[in-house]
């Protein structure tokens, strides 16, 4: 599928986040992540470690003990200096996102491919067993709004009550078979802020198919982009798209 990407000058993007998915790397080594890292230290200077930490539940005949269980190191974040910006490198997954202001494909991919690059080339990683983009949309809609079908094309509505749905949140999942995509879709109408009500539009298309590390790689994000972009620009309706030109 050829989508035309239409850019759009007041972009409602408040997240984007782009994923690599490949099979466990035994020899995960925190200290490596870190050298390598410094390769865009300019760029993204804090490195940070992230543990994960159970619970243990020891329920006897006689009382119920509740205990840490060992902490274990999750994940390397490496994270610009305002940390806005981050890249979470795990034993079987690296994904970067930004919180900043969106400007375009390359400005997001710029780092993304470069540090991709070196990670993958030092544990050799020919292949991923799927790959995602997501992207997160706030629209800042009129406080004046009493018909969500104005803006979206995907909508709760009640026709057997007087009352006016104010604030619901819902989640779909869609399977591309042609493709071999799962899409997940969710909206949510939040509470009021100061002039407008905040409308999330969030898309997450992932690939679960086994690619090859290559150059390749990039057309099939490409084909990603292309399928999001296809949900997004008819999800919405002409007047949603005035609000973000």
């Amino acid at each position: 599928m050829q989508e035309v990407e239409i850019n759009y000058s007041n972009a409602p993007i408040i997240l984007a986040m782009i994923q690599f998915r490949f099979n466990e790397i035994t020899d995960f080594n925190k200290e490596q992540i870190k050298l390598i890292a410094e390769k865009i230290k300019k760029k993204y200077p804090i490195i940070n470690e992230r543990f994960i930490q159970g619970i243990i539940v020891d329920d006897n005949k006689k009382q119920t003990s509740v205990s840490l269980d060992e902490r274990k190191l999750d994940a390397i974040q490496v994270m610009s200096e305002n940390r806005k910006e981050y890249f979470t490198i795990a034993n079987n997954k690296f994904t970067f996102q930004s919180h900043e202001k969106y400007s375009d494909w390359n400005s997001f991919t710029e780092f993304v491919k470069v540090f991709w690059g070196l990670f993958s080339d030092y544990y050799k990683i020919d292949e991923m067993n799927g790959i995602s983009l997501r992207y997160v949309n706030k629209f800042k809609l009129p406080l004046s709004t009493k018909d969500i079908t104005k803006y979206f094309n995907t909508y709760l509505q009640d026709n057997e009550n007087t009352h006016t749905i104010r604030e619901f949140q819902f989640k779909y999942n869609s399977f591309d078979e042609v493709n071999g995509y799962n899409v997940i879709i969710g909206h949510a109408l939040e509470r009021p802020i100061e002039d407008y009500l905040p409308y999330i539009y969030d898309i997450d298309v992932i690939s679960l198919q086994n690619i090859q590390n290559n150059k390749d790689v990039w057309s099939k994000f490409n084909e990603i982009r292309n399928k999001k972009n296809h949900i997004f620009n008819n999800g919405i309706t002409e007047e949603a798209k005035k609000l973000i030109r």
